[in-house]
Order: C-alpha cells, then structure tokens, then sequence
C-alpha cells in the first residue's frame, strides 16, 4: 500500500469546465473539453462557454463557503453530485479537470496508484474548501471501484508570503504527515496543486525512495516522476 500526499491548488476555482451547463448540449461540451482554454477561446461559441463555466464554479464556490467546516464535506458531495461531469475523468476530459485530479488519472490510467493505496489531500488555509470538492469528486468518480481511500489533512497557512507563519506552518503539516517514520516506498507525493515554494519545500525534505510527480495543467496527461538515491536525482518522463 501507497500513501498518496497531494497537494491542492487553485485551478479547481480558476480553470476547470467538468461541470454541467443548462441549455448546452453534452456534446458540445465533451468537444469543448478536448481543447486548450487559449483554443476554446478561438471558437464562435468558446467565449460563452468560458464564462458560463467561470459563472459555475463562482456558484458552486458561494454555496459551499457559505456552510460550516462540519459540513464542509456533505455539501462538497451534494454538488459534485449536482453538476459534476464524470465523463471527463478521461483522456479527452483532462484539459478540463482541476489540474490534481487530472495527475492522479494518469496515474491511474498507468495502475502506478492501484486498489489499497491512500490518498491524502493537503489543505492549504487560503483555498481549504479545494480539499473538499476534490475528495468528493474523487469519491464520486470510484464509486463501485476496487477501493482506494481519500481524505483531509490540514488546513495549514502554507502562503510563502507570510515567512514566519509559512516556516510554523510547514513544519507542523510535515510533523502531521510522518513521513520520515514511514518506508520511503510506501509514500509518494503528488505535486502539481500548490504554492511552488511548498513543492519545492516538500521535494527538498523527502527521503531517497520516495517518489514525487508532477504534470503540468497544459499537458497533464504527461507526468515526470523524480526520486532521489544516494544524492542523486532520478527522473522518468511519461508521455503520452
């Protein structure tokens, strides 16, 4: 069994369209999610979309704002049931998953994250309800599935902004997590979600034999595996 430490970012309230639309045809949709935001935009319909999709996740954001931390997670569930778009849990779908859930497809879709694994999504105190939405839609996702578990750690003040609260912050999420009391081959590290100074932190204190991924939003299929042995850097780039 792995544990799964992902990071969360912002992409979720800035940029993904998994997300149903009244009015327009799933068709449509599905093509839309083939492309690229900056390609979508060079479509006739591409800006209506875009802003019908901004106008969603503002909506979905308000509503879970709105309830206590208890809550939180029930009402996360409610409107992934609501409005989520299961069908971009694939290849064609992944420009429009929030960048996190993108990754984990891939590593997925490749069995490096198999049936026993944990997963463990990292709150961050500036955007804590990501965590919610996405163990939701994850949840949603591999209803039914062999199981792989999800769940919260945090909220930390993780902004690199607020140095001294950052340097608390970070210490007491890595004492948290324990990840230096674990074998190094049971713990990987997902890090496309994020502040860049707490990725750079994190792959800075893992232990040779951990393995830490990264995919980049505009190709998120594409995912780089980077672990470290005896000082020395390992990397694996998987395209697709």
């Amino acid at each position: 069994m792995t544990t799964w430490y992902v990071t969360t970012g912002i992409s979720l309230w800035e940029t993904s369209r998994c997300w149903k639309l009244e009015g327009v045809d799933s068709q449509v949709l599905q093509q839309a999610d083939t492309l690229s935001e900056s390609k979508l935009l060079a479509e006739v319909d591409g800006p209506g979309l875009i802003e019908l999709w901004k106008d969603r996740r503002e909506e979905i954001r308000k509503e879970l704002s709105v309830v206590s931390d208890a809550e939180k997670l029930n009402k996360a569930t409610e409107l992934v049931g609501k409005y989520f778009r299961q069908e971009c849990w694939s290849e064609n779908g992944l420009r429009a998953l929030p960048a996190e859930l993108a990754t984990l497809w891939a590593l997925f879709h490749r069995q490096i994250v198999v049936q026993g694994d944990r997963l463990v999504f990292i709150q961050g105190r500036s955007n804590a309800d990501v965590a919610y939405m996405l163990q939701a839609m994850f949840e949603r996702l591999l209803a039914g599935s062999p199981r792989v578990t999800a769940e919260i750690v945090g909220p930390y003040d993780l902004d690199p902004t607020e140095s001294d609260r950052f340097n608390a912050s970070f210490q007491e999420m890595w004492t948290k997590l324990e990840v230096e009391k674990k074998d190094p081959s049971t713990v990987a590290f997902v890090l496309t979600g994020g502040y860049k100074a707490v990725l750079i932190a994190i792959a800075r204190c893992v232990s040779d034999g951990t393995g830490v991924y990264y995919s980049h939003e505009n190709n998120p299929a594409a995912v780089i595996r980077v672990e470290l042995r005896n000082r020395q850097v390992d990397s694996t780039y998987f395209p697709f």
